[in-house]
């Protein structure tokens, strides 16, 4: 065999070795690549499933998403709504509250000025009830003082008469007398002598108004008296107080309810509510 060829035989077989192994960890590479691959593509189609998953899941968050805005939108919507009402209606409120505070406002200030009404009317009251109080404490005082009044006056009425009945039989008799001395000094009737003493005539009493000095030197009276009693001119009264004689009165000037006269026979200083009494028939 020709060197070369052994040579080339020689080179052959190292190479072969050389190749086998070079080829035996290619091989046991290819092997590791392989199951790489193929690990990473089941991670691949893994994480492909997981992206689908996850872009359903994306899509499922999306449809939600937007349902929930739509939701939220009515919400919003209806929450704008509600607030533009409650506006309106907080608007109505002030309005109304303003309103109400001028009416609170004004009631108050009535109720100010009945409240000071209120207070004058008690403090008016109250004096009027000490003044009621006091009036009538006196008109009880009054009224005893009447009582006490009307009992003398019925005392002195009924000595009054008898002394007025006795003062007409005494003018009866001296006129009875006058005649007789004018007549030669017959004696009197045995028919007057009697009769008795004559009826009193009708009396009226009133009390003295007034008391004044007049120029010609007379007291002149103001009585209560006038011509709706039937008091007339140059009518005679008496005068007393507490049954005792003061003078007469002779009347000078009638009116409806007052009567003027000046005093005769003045035996005691005759005052304001005196009695004045006396017959409608005793006339001067």
């Amino acid at each position: 065999m020709h060197t070369l060829t052994k040579v080339f035989i020689v080179l052959w077989a190292l190479l072969s070795v050389f190749v086998m192994a070079l080829a035996v960890p290619l091989v046991m590479n290819n092997d590791t690549w392989k199951a790489r691959y193929q690990k990473e593509n089941g991670l691949r189609i893994a994480a492909e499933n997981s992206a689908k998953l996850a872009s359903r899941d994306l899509d499922l968050a999306n449809i939600a998403k937007a349902q929930s805005e739509s939701a939220l939108n009515k919400i919003i919507t209806d929450l704008r709504e509600e607030l533009a009402s409650k506006t309106t209606q907080v608007a109505d409120l002030r309005s109304r509250a303003a309103t109400l505070q001028q009416e609170k406002d004004a009631i108050e200030a009535q109720i100010n000025r009945l409240t000071a009404a209120a207070e004058t009317n008690a403090n008016i009251i109250k004096t009027q009830g000490e003044e009621i109080t006091r009036r009538r404490d006196e008109s009880l005082q009054l009224m005893a003082r009447a009582i006490e009044l009307e009992d003398q006056l019925r005392d002195t009425l009924s000595r009054l008469d008898v002394s007025l009945a006795a003062q007409r039989t005494l003018q009866e008799q001296m006129q009875e007398l006058r005649e007789q001395l004018a007549g030669g000094g017959a004696a009197p009737s045995q028919a007057g002598a009697e009769a008795g003493p004559p009826i009193p005539s009708p009396l009226v009493s009133g009390r003295v108004m007034s008391v004044a000095q007049g120029a010609d030197g007379n007291r002149y009276v103001e009585v209560n008296l006038g011509s709706r009693d039937g008091v007339s001119e140059n009518m005679k009264f008496l005068i007393a107080r507490g049954g005792n004689f003061l003078g007469n009165l002779i009347i000078t000037k009638v009116e409806l309810n007052r009567a003027v006269g000046y005093v005769e026979l003045e035996q005691g200083q005759v005052q304001i509510n005196d009695e004045v009494r006396g017959g409608l028939l005793s006339r001067l």
